[in-house]
């Protein structure tokens, strides 16, 4: 198959691919929320075929994606360079933590806002809107969940290493973002001084952190400080 071949198979999938990515990453949330809500937990994800396949769909999708990304990259097309950084840099992420066995429960409300942004995307500007803006406060969640476990004491130091490392791929990945002029559109809204539409932003931001807050709340507990050690090798 040739690279242009491969690049409009995976451009025709990609919204399909996007949603069963967040289907995935919500089953898991919901199934485990007693682990995957806990700040104060960082769970390991080598459980079943279930988290595992939500933890690799993304990345290896991404990973399909650089190679066509690059070649137009190649071929000075900025935007095709910055989407290149963008999948190399989650690839690269997910890589780091899941070896590690150290994927967190906010990762996986990352995926699955990013996932519902980049579905909505064909069909829907204001739940586009919506999730893009849900898509930026779950990556400031989980940069905030890993910098806590990160500086907590009793972390060892090679998993603050491994958290200190996720930190700056996700900073890197935000600057990305930001200056990546296709998806700032996306978190923008048109016509955003309609009363009708405004109630309706309001109203679902509300829902969201309203039912965000109510879950972390709920199923957030002490745990002891990690890793314990049991065994040698392992993080938790």
């Amino acid at each position: 198959m040739e690279l242009d071949d491969l690049q409009m198979a995976l451009s025709s999938s990609h919204e399909y691919v996007m949603l069963l990515n967040a289907l995935l990453c919500c089953f898991v949330l919901v199934r485990d929320c007693k682990w995957q809500l806990n700040f104060y937990r960082l769970s390991s994800t080598h459980t079943d075929w279930i988290s595992v396949l939500a933890a690799l769909w993304l990345p290896a999708y991404y990973a399909l994606e650089a190679g066509p990304t690059l070649l137009l990259c190649s071929h000075l097309y900025l935007s095709a360079c910055k989407y290149s950084v963008h999948h190399l840099l989650t690839v690269s992420l997910f890589g780091l933590m899941f070896t590690h066995d150290l994927l967190t429960g906010p990762s996986y409300l990352v995926q699955a806002t990013h996932g519902l942004m980049n579905f909505s995307y064909y069909y829907s500007p204001l739940l586009t809107y919506l999730f893009c803006k849900w898509y930026i406060v779950t990556t400031v969640y989980c940069a905030v969940h890993i910098a806590y476990h990160m500086l907590v004491t009793g972390t060892a130091v090679r998993v603050r290493t491994v958290l200190g490392a996720a930190l700056l791929h996700l900073a890197a990945l935000g600057v990305n973002n930001v200056y990546t002029g296709e998806l700032v559109e996306i978190c923008e809204l048109e016509g955003s001084g309609d009363l009708e539409r405004s109630v309706k932003v309001g109203t679902a931001h509300i829902v969201a952190i309203g039912l965000f807050v109510y879950c972390v709340r709920r199923y957030t507990r002490p745990t002891p400080a990690l890793p314990l050690h049991a065994d040698e090798g392992k993080f938790y």
